[in-house]
């Protein structure tokens, strides 16, 4: 079986940083970038079909999340988000009479106390102290602030070249 390798480099433009991203008539996309290193490989099954064994065009169907969410991990802490959510869950939770004055304001307290859970470190030494059901729930985690530059800044320039590409080659995008 014969495997066809198709390299892209992108170049930093208007401070948007490099990449070189490497794709494969099997399912392969790595990319090395200003935004990080990521890959992953597709099942041939779940993207190529009769009308379609270009792996560059299945990349060109998909949408900018997918593709983050197969390359990178949403572990990422955020400490202000995290900050947000508890004090909603605070408020509505006073709001709704499940809690007295009392209670939320010292959960109010205790939050301030722990440095608005800021860090990760911050977020436990809270978890440890509040009497918030579930509070385990109240943290937030994203994609890392690279992955999303690389969403932003990288996949739309790796799109066009690809479409660039299959245009060149008479293959729809």
């Amino acid at each position: 079986m014969s495997v066809t390798v198709w390299r892209y480099h992108l170049p930093s433009e208007k401070g948007e940083g490099w990449a070189i991203a490497f794709m494969d008539s099997i399912g392969c996309f790595s990319v090395l970038s200003d935004y990080g290193d990521y890959g992953y490989r597709w099942p041939e099954r779940g993207w190529s079909s009769p009308d379609e064994r270009d792996f560059r065009q299945f990349f060109m169907r998909t949408d900018d999340e997918y593709v983050l969410r197969k390359i990178a991990r949403s572990d990422h802490y955020d400490g202000q988000a995290t900050y947000k959510n508890i004090k909603r869950q605070i408020l509505e939770l006073r709001r709704s009479g499940s809690w007295n004055k009392d209670r939320a304001r010292e959960e109010w307290n205790l939050l301030q106390k722990y440095d608005r859970v800021e860090c990760r470190e911050m977020f436990a030494w809270w978890y440890d102290h509040t009497r918030i059901d579930g509070a385990h729930e109240c943290a937030i985690h994203d994609f890392s602030p690279q992955a999303i530059g690389f969403k932003k800044h990288v996949l739309p320039r790796l799109r066009e070249a690809i479409k660039t590409e299959l245009a060149a080659e008479g293959l729809a995008a």
